[in-house]
């Protein structure tokens, strides 16, 4: 017989029980057993400026400190792209602490609510296992004991049905919070949500943003220090999406309406679009999908779609499901030259992400006429999901060491990103109502 569940491990020795509810129980503890052990390469030319170095993960590792996560769950039925890489080198964090909110009904002992969580951990390729956690508990009283534990730093929440309800509870407890956020257009909430975060001084963000950053950066950094760019005009932005790839995006088969490709994968054209056009000063004005086509279940397929933004800027994307194999592709213009990058969502099997720099005009060299053209092969260095839990740390700390949200450099970074997420919420918002509107001009929500 399995004992109950309990911590594992605490600095030097110390040992924290914690317990958990189960459904008509009060006060279990679920023992886990104690007895078990406890940057990227860029080709450049040396024409090109060298840019400040990021600290390696090894450099940052005595400044930074390890975040203790813990996981708000719906069911272990829910699988999530994210956890894998958790627990691994180099993202500052660990999984200690897990809450399932509506545990099967053959999940209401110690010993099947643990099998299950076991399983969930390895289906989600998790690198450690039961043993390795300090709490397991389910429903709003697990929840409960969690949140009140202080060896919590921050929280990911997966509970799509009550998310709001579970982020503004780790928030008063605070906690960082990272939220799943599959269509990222739930706005009113996500604004509630931020209001909390800033009264209690913490950092709150969704997984969407962090999905292709440190590519999209990169590549963006480039072109906005290179003096012959000239003035960014559009943007041109394609994903077609193997249906076989949809779960990588947050998405499950069989498709449903809120599975649209407008909502999946539009939200990345407009996100790397928008961080582009925000650090030179331009805003979204009107957003309209000019064609698109449904699915079986009334789901949208295919969609081509314009955003105008100011400064007489724009974005023009178009993004699909597809049978054959998975394209993705974003194009910046400017008034000299034009810069195209591909696998700027998912990353390429061998983590490089390419991006090519060309002239739009030839210019004499001698006596000839010639075009000028660059090309980069970006290592993705720690993957881009470690690097989404290594933000996650980087960022809530940076609220904590400003002491909250009051307006200083030491957050710029946060603060960019929650204006570019409040931004890609509004313009997916008017292009789902353009949509509703049969592909009407609609106005953007300012922000």
């Amino acid at each position: 017989m399995v004992p109950n569940i309990q911590t594992n491990a605490t600095a030097e020795g110390e040992s924290t029980l914690v317990t958990s509810a189960l459904e008509g129980k009060e006060n279990l503890l679920l023992p886990i057993p104690t007895d078990i052990k406890s940057s990227s390469n860029a080709k450049n030319k040396s024409r090109i400026k060298n840019l400040s170095r990021t600290p390696s993960w090894r450099e940052a590792s005595t400044i930074e400190p390890q975040y203790k996560i813990g996981l708000i769950l719906d069911s272990t039925k829910i699988n999530d792209p994210h956890v894998s890489t958790i627990n691994k080198p180099a993202t500052r964090c660990q999984l200690t602490s897990i809450v399932v909110l509506q545990p099967d009904t053959n999940e209401t002992t110690p010993d099947t609510i643990n099998e299950s969580v076991g399983k969930w951990l390895t289906s989600n390729k998790v690198t450690e296992g039961i043993e390795h956690l300090e709490f397991i508990g389910i429903g709003e009283e697990g929840c409960d004991k969690m949140l009140r534990s202080e060896s919590i730093d921050a929280v990911y929440i997966i509970a799509l049905s009550s998310q709001k309800q579970y982020v503004l509870q780790s928030l008063n407890a605070k906690k960082h919070v990272l939220a799943n956020d599959p269509t990222s257009v739930k706005l009113p909430e996500f604004m509630e949500e931020l209001e909390c975060a800033k009264k209690n001084g913490k950092f709150i963000q969704t997984t969407a943003m962090f999905v292709h950053q440190y590519r999209v950066q990169r590549f963006m950094n480039h072109v906005i220090q290179d003096d012959k760019f000239g003035r960014i005009t559009d943007v041109e932005s394609s994903i077609k999406l193997n249906y076989n790839q949809v779960e990588r995006v947050g998405a499950t088969l069989p498709l449903q309406p809120e599975h649209g490709c407008i909502r999946v994968l539009g939200r990345f054209c407009v996100l790397a679009s928008t961080m582009f056009f925000n650090r030179v000063g331009s805003y979204a004005e009107s957003a309209q999908v000019k064609s698109w086509k449904h699915g079986s279940h009334g789901e949208i397929v295919a969609a081509d779609c314009y955003v105008k933004f100011t400064n007489d800027r724009k974005l023009n994307f178009y993004v699909a499901y597809i049978e054959s194999g998975t394209r993705q592709s974003i194009e910046l213009k400017g008034t000299s030259r034009y810069a195209t990058m591909n696998d700027f969502v998912i990353e390429h099997p061998d983590g490089l992400a390419t991006y090519r720099v060309y002239d739009k005009e030839p210019h004499l060299d001698g006596d000839r006429q010639s075009l000028e053209s660059d090309s980069f092969d970006v290592g993705m260095g720690l993957g881009q999901e470690r690097v989404l839990w290594r933000t996650l740390v980087r960022l809530g700390c940076q609220v904590d060491s400003n002491g909250g949200w009051d307006d200083s450099e030491a957050i710029a970074e946060c603060t960019e990103l929650t204006d570019v997420a409040l931004q890609m919420k509004k313009i997916l918002i008017a292009l789902m109502q353009s949509l509703e509107n049969e592909g009407k001009e609609i106005h953007v929500q300012g922000v």
